[in-house]
């Protein structure tokens, strides 16, 4: 029994350690959704018909990468650029941190940019030195 509590709180402690805040994400970043999300071409929540015609929307597991952020009160709007899974343009626009709230958001892992010599060094740490004949 204690072992399955251990557990238990391991795995809980693990998933509330992953949330991601709506209201604070950073500029620079990429962040994976899991629900498709609407990017508006303004700030503004639109208002008409040919206004909502206009949202574009990041699908489930797309990604939107925030290029500026603008806090107000009770709510951030982030400019984004949105993604596809597949990484196909969905356009730049606007997205509310109510748009984001409930849903599971992923950083997406910085790329690290690296040589050939990095990558041979790594090898030859991993497997020594190729033997010369």
């Amino acid at each position: 029994i204690v072992t399955a509590i251990v557990i238990f709180f391991l795995t809980a402690s693990s998933v509330y350690a992953e949330w991601i805040n709506p209201l604070t994400l950073e500029k620079g970043r990429t962040y994976i959704l899991s629900r498709a999300t609407p990017i508006s071409p303004k700030k503004e929540i639109p208002d008409s018909m040919e206004e909502m015609r206009e949202l574009r929307k990041v699908p489930r597991r797309g990604k939107i990468k925030i290029v500026k952020v603008v806090p107000q009160e009770g709510e951030t709007l982030y400019f984004v650029e949105g993604k596809t899974r597949k990484n196909r343009s969905v356009g730049r626009g606007w997205v509310s941190s109510v748009s984001l709230t409930g849903q599971s958001l992923k950083k997406v892992a910085a790329k690290k940019k690296g040589t050939n010599k990095d990558a041979i060094r790594l090898m030859s740490n991993i497997w020594g030195r190729p033997k010369t004949q």
